[in-house]
């Protein structure tokens, strides 16, 4: 694995929202990420897995304190943020060091998207395709007007879902 010396057991960085606003979704992708380790006994081909966790506490100077912690602790593989605003302050960071993952399971803002970068996500980007079916229901449905109430600290997230939904919705008519 490139991240570890051949003889070094592992370590993988954990940061995310674990208290405050939004430690709900923190919470549960920690805990579903140590379950999978809890069932192989913390250890991948006979070495240690040891996972450093970290609070960003959805804050700009927390996220990159812990990213910066991992960095000077050569941790290489850090799963996280949970939001895509954290992940914008992250990812970053992470893409400078040449030997560094980032990997986020719920990031899904359009910043990260045709990227060549440090990042994986899981989560799908906000895209036409997604948006295209509901935003012809909602034309069918005889919608004139459309509303977003979003949270101004996840803006990489709500500003890709409204521009994209908007789009769309101005293209039905």
């Amino acid at each position: 694995m490139w991240w570890k010396k051949k003889d070094e057991d592992i370590k993988i960085g954990f940061v995310a929202g674990l208290s405050g606003k939004y430690s709900a979704l923190g919470i549960s992708i920690r805990d579903g990420f140590t379950l999978a380790f809890d069932e192989i006994d913390y250890k991948i081909n006979n070495k240690i897995v040891t996972i450093i966790q970290k609070d960003d506490k959805q804050d700009i100077k927390e996220a990159k304190k812990a990213i910066e912690y991992f960095i000077k602790n050569d941790t290489k593989l850090v799963v996280g943020n949970a939001t895509s605003s954290m992940t914008a302050i992250t990812f970053p960071i992470v893409n400078n060091q040449k030997d560094m993952l980032l990997i986020s399971a719920t990031a899904s803002g359009s910043d990260f998207t045709a990227k060549d970068d440090n990042f994986l996500r899981i989560q799908v980007e906000h895209s036409v395709k997604r948006y295209r079916v509901v935003s012809e229901y909602i034309y069918n449905k005889g919608y004139k007007n459309i509303f977003f109430i979003y949270d101004s600290k996840n803006i990489s997230y709500s500003k890709g879902y409204e521009n994209i939904f908007q789009d769309m919705f101005v293209s039905n008519g």
